[in-house]
């Protein structure tokens, strides 16, 4: 909740014209988070910014979603390794499952639908939201928890750094990992 009220307080602060230039119209600090997330995430597969996705946000459907991402990543950061594997379930059960399902349905399936999801999966080589890909976390966790570490620290310090590009960067890469250890054919 604290990192939710923190993201609020960013987009304030980014939109005070007190302490920065006036922003374009239409400039949008969640939308442009989010968009450069899931931009770093396709460059990661050498994919071309995602557009049609992109469609599917507005600024408060974004909110969740992008503060989902943070607040992981924050979460397995201040587990630590050894930890991660356990802090990551408590954060899917809790928090992380509340803002997961904030965001609504009709995003969901409007990017799920996308050209650039189905470019994103076929890059992936693999849908990561079916089962065999979900057991592949699972494993990946286990046997790898310095690695997820090291990444979910990697991409939090990207979000602080408001480089959400990067962010997502890393979060292709860990994708690519748990593919790599995924029974999926």
């Amino acid at each position: 909740m604290k990192s939710f009220i923190a993201i609020f307080a960013l987009i304030a602060l980014t939109q005070a014209t007190f302490l920065a230039p006036q922003e374009p119209a239409g400039f949008d600090p969640v939308l442009s988070a989010l968009t450069a997330f899931y931009t770093g995430l396709s460059s990661h597969f050498s994919l071309s910014a995602p557009s049609d996705m992109m469609n599917c946000y507005n600024t408060i459907n974004a909110v969740p979603e992008i503060t989902f991402f943070y607040d992981w990543a924050q979460t397995v950061t201040s587990a630590g390794a050894d930890k991660a594997e356990n802090a990551t379930w408590t954060y899917f059960n809790a928090t992380g499952a509340k803002l997961y399902l904030s965001i609504p349905t009709s995003v969901i399936i409007c990017r799920r639908h996308s050209e650039d999801y189905a470019n994103f999966v076929k890059a992936l080589g693999v849908d990561p939201t079916l089962t065999c890909f979900l057991d592949g976390f699972q494993d990946y966790l286990m046997h790898n928890s310095q690695d997820y570490y090291n990444s979910f620290s990697s991409m939090l310090s990207s979000f602080n750094g408001l480089n959400s590009t990067a962010a997502g960067e890393t979060y292709g890469e860990f994708l690519e990992n748990v593919k790599k250890v995924a029974p999926c054919s």
